[in-house]
């Protein structure tokens, strides 16, 4: 059953803290998703998917964590706590890997071994994720089993919106750059801003190409085709198209790898311009 939404939260009272936690878990922050995933399966689950994530060829030594702090009700399970050294023993962003895995277990056993009787689980344990992560200010999320980058609320609409609009469109291969664009912003341990900024970029070409039956760079179309950008919309994208290409943004030159900041306010700026073209020329 999904969580409903509080009183606090549907009234506004409540809202979603600022993205602190992005290439980082402390214990603490661990704790709760070790919790969560205590409640969505067996420790024999854990302990077998454990060595499949951190052991895949029986070689490595797992990661550790010595002294470990264990709860009263932990104590009662020794096994947990073996479990429990290598998820607050391994590095950040090999615990993100470890919940894919679980997500992809309990999603096989909901659609192959599922009874009508029994509840589904993979799907209620993404959500629990989902949830901490909001809770705590952590800028990752779980969709559809992928633990992928996670904005702020009006980044996180543009971007779903430019997707979903763009396959409704049927320009299928701007909504895939999009969706490459989230991935880089994604990838573990270090994202690829660049090939964010590119990505997304791209998508506005491949509209733009799609409108025009022109086959031209963004700075091309803002120099010879003015009129699809509206108003002062051309001067701020030619500058923008300066800083990703220009400064080395989009072709990632030695020295100029983009922050996040910068990455992410391009791609959504990008994305929402990518969106409104799409709506003002819909093809046939």
């Amino acid at each position: 059953m999904d969580r409903e939404a509080t009183f606090s939260e549907r009234a506004g009272y409540v809202r979603p803290r600022e993205i602190v936690f992005r290439d980082e878990l402390s214990d603490e922050l661990r704790q709760p998703i070790i919790d969560i995933l205590r409640d969505s399966v067996s420790t024999a689950v854990l302990r077998e998917t454990i060595e499949r994530v951190f052991n895949p060829y029986g070689i490595d030594t797992l990661p550790d964590r010595n002294p470990l702090a264990v709860s009263p009700e932990e104590h009662k399970a020794p096994y947990f706590i073996a479990v429990k050294r290598v998820l607050v023993g391994c590095e950040w962003f090999r615990l993100y890997d470890l919940l894919e895995n679980i997500f992809r277990q309990l999603d096989f056993h909901d659609i192959e071994l599922h009874h009508e009787e029994e509840d589904f689980y993979a799907y209620p344990f993404q959500e629990k994720l989902n949830d901490y992560f909001e809770h705590a200010g952590i800028g990752w999320q779980m969709v559809d089993g992928k633990v992928i980058t996670r904005g702020e609320d009006a980044f996180e609409r543009t971007m779903q919106v430019a997707e979903v609009e763009l396959k409704a469109g049927g320009r299928t291969t701007a909504a895939d750059r999009i969706a490459s664009a989230i991935r880089n912003l994604s990838i573990r341990p270090t994202p690829d801003f660049s090939g964010a900024i590119s990505h997304a970029t791209g998508a506005m070409e491949c509209v733009l190409h799609d409108i025009t039956q022109e086959s031209m760079t963004l700075g091309d179309y803002i120099r010879k085709r003015p009129g699809f950008f509206p108003g002062a919309m051309k001067t701020a994208f030619g500058a923008l198209w300066g800083y990703a290409s220009e400064e080395g943004a989009r072709h990632g030159k030695e020295g100029l790898e983009p922050r996040r900041e910068e990455a992410e306010f391009i791609v959504s700026i990008v994305a929402a311009l990518t969106t409104y073209l799409n709506r003002e020329h819909p093809r046939p």
